[in-house]
């Protein structure tokens, strides 16, 4: 009979919750909060909304060229932890394609556009291109794709390497967010800069629901169509004259004959800024009123599209330059029973690459030419280079301790731990994932079952929404009959009565390649014993 290993994952997760795929827009919740806390930021929206009157008023598009339409430069930061999360360049290039079209009533959903709102349907006039040139004058193609852990139940503080507003559009692409249920929010002009922008879900960029074109309307001072109040709960106003007062519509609804509010008057379910399933069109008042933000100082949007600023982006319309690539890369798996391939896979961006240069070392081949090429180790942890290369130039990434090969287990079935020995953990081919490099699983000295020592992950001091693992070193249990019994002693305190810690426990035959969920999650209340 063949041996079989058994390794044991014991998963701790602080404050984790699951995150809602939904499409509600939190631009609202963080309005009325920004307003509690900031007093400028209410003065600057009543400067622009008096602006905005006066402009609206006017009837006219001021501005210092008489060529439309207004060009705004935009760059993507793609948060991501090697997941899905980490979006193509060819899907951010998709996403802004729509969003084009979206502003110049050139999508192909406008014929659908009921006959009461096809005369005020608008072309916007506003166009988006990636920059071309960063902040500091280097070469871009207008995305990041930024490695960290703030992809998680991502905020206002996972809004990093922001770019000038003044000068850039900022987008943030993120695995989830931080208000459950939530598919994005903006932030309307008058903001703290830094945090100017959107933040997005990665699965809501390019969507047919036209997310992103939802969001980038509050960049430009668009209200919700009910206005900023609870959507369907009152009718309201956005202060645009040609959108009808409405109540507004949830996801999953498109109810064209609504007249709830001021009947027989329909309502614009259609419009972009309702959470309605069939928005296709901003109404010319609309349009008035997103010019009249790009006229005006507040947040620098009347800089965005000026000529010095195109120039200074690289949106001017003239040809790119060619960027030097940024290496990037992962292996797949990063755990593997010895003599098993691992396939290494190339993720470098900025620029295109068109040379790769691997290097494996103690591993078979130790080095590859390839793009993306399968290599095999012995038993032990092995890192690897990549160089690539274009015409503009070369860069190169090392990343050590990214691959664990597993030999054959040590450990045969029965076995018990108590942690006595100092030693015994994480134990001969154990270990610990600690992602976000905050508190962890350790062990401890002062408390124990049988004796003085246990293992601990001190939850208190830990990072909301972190996942800690120990991997449990091998076992071998061949001639051993279905089923096995793993069995252990648990502490738990809760922080206060909301705290929803978990504890799970995974099993694997494959030295961690996959992992299979045993019947053992406990959370919140059911896990605390004290």
């Amino acid at each position: 009979m063949k041996k079989q290993l058994l390794f044991l994952a014991l998963t701790g997760v602080l404050n984790f919750y699951t995150q809602a795929q939904t499409q509600r827009c939190f631009t609202t919740e963080y309005h009325l909060e920004a307003l509690q806390n900031d007093p400028q930021y209410g003065k600057n929206l009543i400067d622009l909304e008096n602006f905005t009157q006066q402009y609206t008023k006017a009837q006219t598009l001021k501005r210092s060229s008489k060529t439309l339409p207004f060009i705004i430069p935009i760059v993507f930061h793609i948060l991501h932890d090697y997941g899905p999360e980490n979006l193509s360049d060819s899907a951010i290039i998709e996403a802004v394609r729509l969003l084009n079209l979206s502003f110049r009533k050139l999508n192909s959903d406008t014929i659908d556009i009921i006959p009461p709102f096809k005369p005020i349907a608008a072309d916007c006039e506003i166009e988006f291109r990636l920059a071309t040139i960063d902040p500091n004058g280097n070469c871009t193609n207008g995305i990041e794709h930024i490695a960290t852990k703030k992809t998680y139940l991502a905020n206002n503080s996972s809004k990093i390497n922001w770019w000038p507003n003044n000068k850039y559009l900022n987008i943030w692409v993120a695995n989830s967010l931080e208000n459950s249920g939530a598919a994005a929010y903006a932030q309307f002009p008058g903001n703290s800069g830094a945090t100017d922008g959107v933040m997005s879900l990665y699965n809501a960029i390019n969507n047919t629901r036209r997310t992103l074109t939802h969001e980038i309307g509050h960049c430009f001072n668009l209200q919700h169509i009910w206005g900023n109040n609870s959507n369907g709960l009152v009718c309201g106003n956005d202060q645009v004259d040609d959108t009808p007062i409405t109540l507004g519509y949830s996801s999953g609804t498109c109810l064209l004959s609504s007249a709830t509010c001021n009947p027989p008057i329909l309502e614009n379910v259609q419009n972009y800024m309702d959470y309605s399933d069939c928005r296709n069109m901003y109404t010319t008042g609309q349009k008035v009123r997103m010019h009249a933000t790009l006229n005006s100082i507040i947040s620098g949007r009347n800089n965005l599209w000026s000529p010095a600023n195109l120039l200074e982006t690289g949106t001017d319309g003239t040809s790119a330059n060619v960027c030097v690539p940024v290496s990037d890369f992962i292996s797949n798996p990063s755990s593997v029973c010895s003599n098993d391939s691992v396939q290494f896979n190339d993720l470098s961006w900025k620029g295109v690459v068109t040379s790769w240069d691997w290097s494996f070392p103690g591993g078979s081949p130790a080095t590859s030419t390839l793009q993306n090429p399968t290599v095999v180790f012995p038993a032990g942890v092995f890192g690897a280079t990549l160089r690539v290369s274009n015409a503009a130039g070369t860069d190169s990434i090392t990343k050590d301790s990214l691959v664990r090969v597993t030999a054959a287990p040590l450990n045969s079935i029965p076995f018990v731990e108590s942690f006595e020995d100092s030693a015994s953990f994480p134990g001969n081919d154990g270990y610990v994932l600690n992602p976000d490099g905050s508190t962890t699983w350790e062990r401890i000295n002062n408390a124990g079952s049988t004796g003085v020592a246990s293992i601990k992950m001190n939850n208190y001091a830990g990072t909301a929404g972190a996942v800690d693992e120990w991997v449990t070193p091998s076992f071998d249990f061949s001639g051993i009959t279905f089923p096995i019994t793993v069995s252990f002693k648990v502490a738990n305190a809760q922080r206060n009565s909301n705290s929803n810690d978990e504890l799970r426990l995974y099993y694997s035959f494959n030295c961690g390649q996959t992992w299979l969920a045993t019947s053992y999650s406990k959370a919140g209340a059911a896990l605390s014993t004290v």
